[in-house]
């Protein structure tokens, strides 16, 4: 009898260890899963963050291109005495600010490509740098797109000059 005592104590042991380890297992499926959710939002959050500096980084770099044409227009209406001192303080200031956004905003875009990059593990950035190798320094806009909008403008206020 006592034998049969022993054998149901070590079944009804086993069985509540198996109930356990099945317990620990589906608790720690549901961590995994509560992690791998977190992990997935924060990278849809870097997705959505990205294309929002990507979307702006155009905006800024359209609107540094206009700045830098106009003050570069501006220059050349200082020389030709068109144009006050101050007015060309003016623009200078806001080619300057125009520069600032430019640059900050090209900084948070690529905060959030790295972001991205981290969190996914693949690269992007270092896959766009192979896609797009630009010939000029990167706080600069192409010369040939600035030139060809200031020589535009220069071309209009010396035939408007001529005129008069």
């Amino acid at each position: 009898v006592g034998e049969a005592d022993g054998e149901q104590t070590a079944a009804f042991s086993q069985r509540n260890n198996v109930r356990q380890q099945k317990a620990r297992v589906r608790s720690v499926e549901a961590q995994r899963d509560a992690v791998y959710d977190e992990v997935k939002n924060q990278v849809i959050s870097y997705y959505v963050e990205a294309v929002k500096q990507m979307n702006l980084f155009k905006v800024y770099a359209e609107n540094y291109a206009a700045a830098e044409s106009q003050y570069l227009m501006s220059e050349q209406d200082f020389i030709n005495g068109d144009l006050t001192v101050h007015e060309l303080f003016i623009n200078k200031n806001y080619q300057s600010e125009a520069n600032l956004r430019y640059e900050q905003c090209k900084a948070a875009l690529n905060e959030a490509l790295l972001c991205l990059e981290v969190s996914t593990g693949m690269p992007i950035i270092s896959n766009m740098k192979k896609r797009q190798t630009p010939n000029w320094n990167e706080s600069e806009l192409p010369e040939a797109e600035l030139d060809a909008r200031a020589k535009r403008r220069l071309e209009k206020e010396q035939k408007k000059a001529a005129r008069k």
